[in-house]
């Protein structure tokens, strides 16, 4: 750990506000980046919609914002790219018009980046907010502050078993020049966020923040909720090539996460498997479940499971969830 340094000059952060098409949503999430306590940031609105919406909003009534208008209908991955050709400031965050901020993220994230000036990325917990339903946090651990050291122990959380959870994509905070060559690969389908957040890593530690300082809200219109096996296989592929770094137990964790749907796909008359392919995949998944049983990582992350379930039943944490969040 890097102590804090009184000392340090300012760092300037910019904050992108990528919107598309969804002016109530966007409205709520531009507000919540103004109320902040440490109000240091640069808001730019990133508008990739196809219709005038957002922009007329803009216009309206936030007139003193940067305002840029994307022309070419650019595809989520190749938005996302622009706003990193532009980025300018210290550090840069990409941030989604259907997400919230918590009033004291850019004071977390300040008090964070002087914790750890070398780290590579910020990210932060979040509620998870869908209609219906109870709301409950992405990131699950003890402590203020979480290091994860390197793309196998972050890929580990996102596919793995009993792990504590994640900080979501949309609140992380990236030091600029660590990331300047470093740009979203659309080929790689839905997870190309996956496989950037993991080049992430691998040029650096990343912290994330303990307290929930996002909401990020669920809904029909979510892009993450729109995926295939395809999207998958291309994860896998990706996974497979760089096993050397990732690790053959992250390799068989994320066969069983495809499996798994593609079996549920093929009971739900989604998908028709063969019966010899059915009886393959069924009798690798029945393999792993023993054998992972078998797996020192296993364990340390049933270990570390129980710590967490201990501590917040003894110590609990009073994160309260910021009702209204629609």
């Amino acid at each position: 750990m890097i102590p804090r340094d009184a000392h340090r000059a300012p760092v300037s952060l910019q904050f992108f506000i990528l919107c598309r098409n969804r002016p109530d949503f966007a409205r709520q999430a531009i507000q919540s980046a103004m109320r902040q306590t440490a109000n240091l940031l640069e808001i730019v609105i990133s508008d990739n919609s196809t219709d005038n919406l957002v922009e007329s909003l803009v216009q309206s009534e936030f007139p003193d914002l940067e305002y840029r208008r994307r022309t070419n209908n650019l595809s989520v991955f190749d938005h996302l790219n622009q706003c990193l050709n532009e980025a300018t400031a210290d550090y840069v965050c990409l941030f989604h018009d259907d997400d919230l901020l918590s009033p004291r993220y850019t004071e977390g994230i300040f008090k964070t980046i002087a914790r750890y000036p070398n780290a590579v990325a910020i990210g932060v917990n979040a509620w998870v907010s869908e209609k219906g339903k109870p709301p409950y946090l992405s990131l699950r651990t003890t402590g203020k502050t979480y290091v994860v050291r390197g793309p196998r122990q972050l890929a580990a959380h996102y596919f793995s078993r009993h792990q504590p959870g994640f900080a979501p994509f949309p609140g992380y905070v990236y030091a600029t020049a660590r990331i300047r060559d470093l740009r979203f690969d659309a080929t790689g389908g839905k997870y190309a966020d996956v496989t950037w957040i993991l080049g992430v890593a691998a040029r650096g530690d990343i912290v994330w923040i303990v307290e929930p300082l996002m909401t990020t809200r669920l809904h029909a219109s979510n892009d993450s909720r729109q995926e295939s096996i395809g999207d998958r296989l291309k994860l896998f592929a990706f996974f497979k090539k760089h096993i050397s770094t990732l690790g053959q137990g992250l390799i068989e964790d994320f066969r069983f996460f495809l499996y798994k749907k593609i079996l549920e796909r093929d009971r739900r008359n989604l998908l028709a498997l063969s019966p010899s392919r059915r009886r393959t995949v069924q009798a690798y998944m029945t393999r792993y479940r023993c054998v992972r049983f078998l797996r020192l990582d296993h364990h340390r992350s049933l270990l570390q499971k129980a710590k967490v379930r201990l501590v917040q039943r003894f110590r609990p944490r009073a994160f309260k969830y910021p009702h209204g969040v629609a």
